[in-house]
């Protein structure tokens, strides 16, 4: 928590960090999302969810395109660590 004066009130630096599948991983992952207005924000989670669609539809198109079975990213479990100030 930052005080930004021109503003008059407090930035937020969130963060996150995780890997997936939770039992194999295949992929980790940190986000950092500086100055952001309210802490209740959710835009780091936002992300990291956008960053693993995006492997996960990649890891299965190249499955599909070379034959092989991919694990359903709907089945993974994601492991993430929130930052102090979202618990």
């Amino acid at each position: 928590q930052v005080y930004n004066s021109a503003k008059k009130g407090y930035d937020h630096n969130l963060t996150l960090v995780g890997y997936a599948p939770f039992d194999k991983p295949e992929v980790a992952f940190a986000v950092v999302a500086p100055s952001v207005r309210s802490s209740s924000s959710s835009i780091n989670k936002h992300i990291g969810r956008k960053i693993l669609d995006a492997y996960f539809e990649d890891d299965a198109s190249d499955s599909a395109e070379d034959g092989t079975a991919a694990d359903d990213a709907s089945d993974s479990t994601v492991a993430v660590e929130q930052s102090p100030s979202e618990q």
